[in-house]
């Protein structure tokens, strides 16, 4: 009676700890014809999306974060979702994380693995950052931003498919002009475009971050680094019936 009860309580936990969900959920095979991305107050629609691209959603991570089969990146759905009433578009992810687990039967777990990561570091000359002036407005709008190297490191990310970390010790604030960095909307659109200096159509941008990057006087340099990442222990390849 005692093992009983404790698995009650075990599963009543786990319960209380999951996301809430979609009210309703329509998941089938992609079409050839994709659906285009849609999200208002009432439904969040998707089109020839895979699993994989599914739990980047999810879970708010990029594709170097996460460790599951290969499959997953084929494995494409097409998935149509009411929300409950009163939710948010920023509720989605935990929604995507409970249809994930209650459809998929998706488990997972977080670990620290060392990963390829690209650490920024200083140039041969050094930085050649511009200071943030003493009565600088942080409300003041135009092309030049106060920035911190961390955060310029995670902008830089999505540019490439593997993670950007700040390795320079730079702790004081800086002004970066924005008006060479278009940052699309969504993180594939920014891994597509990526950081893109707008005027000069005939010059090569295939690698535009690390142009960019020059111009700072700070570079990118190949390491082994500890992250956090999600491991997918099992998921199904057939989600249960609508």
């Amino acid at each position: 009676m005692r093992r009983i009860l404790l698995s009650i309580l075990a599963m009543t936990n786990m319960w209380a700890q999951q996301p809430a969900g979609f009210e309703v959920v329509s998941i089938k095979p992609a079409s050839q014809g994709s659906v285009s991305p849609k999200t208002d107050n009432a439904i969040f629609q998707v089109g020839n999306i895979s699993l994989f691209q599914l739990i980047e959603r999810a879970y708010r991570l990029r594709g170097f974060q996460i460790v599951a089969p290969d499959w997953l990146l084929t494995t494409k759905f097409e998935v149509m979702a009411k929300l409950p009433e009163g939710a948010t578009a920023e509720k989605i992810p935990e929604m995507l994380q409970t249809m994930l687990s209650q459809r998929f039967g998706m488990v997972a777990h977080r670990e620290t693995k060392e990963i390829a990561a690209l650490a920024l570091v200083a140039a041969r000359n050094g930085p050649q950052l511009t200071p943030v002036p003493e009565h600088w407005d942080t409300n003041a709008r135009g092309p030049m931003m106060a920035m911190t190297m961390s955060r310029y490191a995670a902008i830089v990310s999505e540019g490439f498919d593997q993670p950007v970390v700040d390795a320079t010790g730079i702790t004081d604030e800086f002004l970066l002009d924005a008006r060479p960095y278009m940052l699309l909307a969504r993180a594939q659109g920014l891994r597509d475009g990526g950081l893109l200096r707008p005027g000069a159509p005939a010059r090569d941008y295939s690698t535009p971050t690390d142009e960019l990057i020059h111009d700072l006087g700070l570079r990118l340099e190949s390491r082994k680094m500890p992250m956090t990442v999600l491991t997918v222990d099992h998921i199904d390849r057939t989600p249960v019936a609508n």
